[in-house]
This record gives structure tokens, C-alpha cells and sequence, in this order.
């Protein structure tokens, strides 16, 4: 499998969101959908193979499953570099947690790796704050 932008995105949003089996997000009605629209427009899996709850929604693909992880478990090595594969990992985490100008429930190497990107943020309990917002909203764009 190779990394393009648009599964760099998939997997930003799918790593602050995911789900314990399979391959998928927890969320409410309208993350479930965009995590679904992004799965569908990149074929992953055809859509009798999602399965819906109230809370969550998931496919299980031990293939896709270990690429997403292994991506996200590597993403100081894989994103070090300003590039449109990073900056759609980015708009991913951002979609999956992000509110006007802050994330919420970044790990610490989520946060390192916005830094190491060129980005000033400061933690305030489960928000990380971007200070250059502007710059960051201007480097994630489509």
C-alpha cells in the first residue's frame, strides 16, 4: 500500500478517533459519515462491509489495519518535511478533533510533530492551542 494525500488525511482523522476492532472512528453521526465518505472514495473496502453502531463505525482488514498503525506509530519519520502528504495528515487531525483555533486530545508527539512542522502551540489541559493559526489553516488547505 503507498501513502497518498488522500489516505494521509484518512489516517489523521481515523487516529484520534479510533475504534478498538477493526479500522474505524468513534463519534457522533457526522464523523461516522465523513470517515465512511473518506473509506468509500478511496475503495478500501465495499460498504456491506462496514459495520454500524450507535457510537462507532468500522471495517476489519488486518492489511489496512496494520498500515494505518504502522503510520501513525512512525509519524515523526514519515511527516518530518513540509509537503501536501503531511499537511493531509494534518487537515485529518484537524476535521477528527480540531475547533477553531485548537485540537483536542492530541497525544504529545501529535503536538511535537505540528511543532517540528514550523507550527507555535501551547497545551491547555486537553487543548492544543495553535498560535499561528492562519499559517497552519493556510498549509492544510486542499
Amino acid at each position: 500500500m503507498k501513502l497518498t494525500k488522500e489516505l494521509a488525511e484518512l489516517i489523521g482523522f481515523w487516529k484520534l478517533r479510533r475504534t478498538r476492532s477493526g479500522v474505524g472512528v468513534i463519534g457522533n453521526t457526522q464523523v461516522q459519515e465523513k470517515f465512511v465518505k473518506m473509506v468509500l472514495d478511496l475503495k478500501l473496502v465495499p460498504s456491506d462491509k462496514i459495520v454500524t453502531s450507535p457510537h462507532a463505525v468500522w471495517f476489519s482488514h488486518i492489511k489496512i489495519k496494520n498500515f494505518f498503525e504502522k503510520v501513525a506509530k512512525n509519524q515523526a519519520e514519515i511527516f518530518a518535511k513540509r509537503n501536501p502528504i503531511s499537511a493531509a495528515y494534518l487537515r485529518g487531525m484537524y476535521e477528527s478533533r480540531g475547533e477553531k483555533n485548537f485540537i483536542t486530545n492530541l497525544a504529545f508527539q501529535d503536538q511535537l510533530l505540528i511543532e517540528r512542522l514550523g507550527f507555535i502551540t501551547k497545551k491547555i489541559e486537553s487543548k492544543v492551542y495553535i498560535h499561528d493559526f492562519d499559517k497552519f489553516m493556510e498549509f492544510i488547505k486542499k
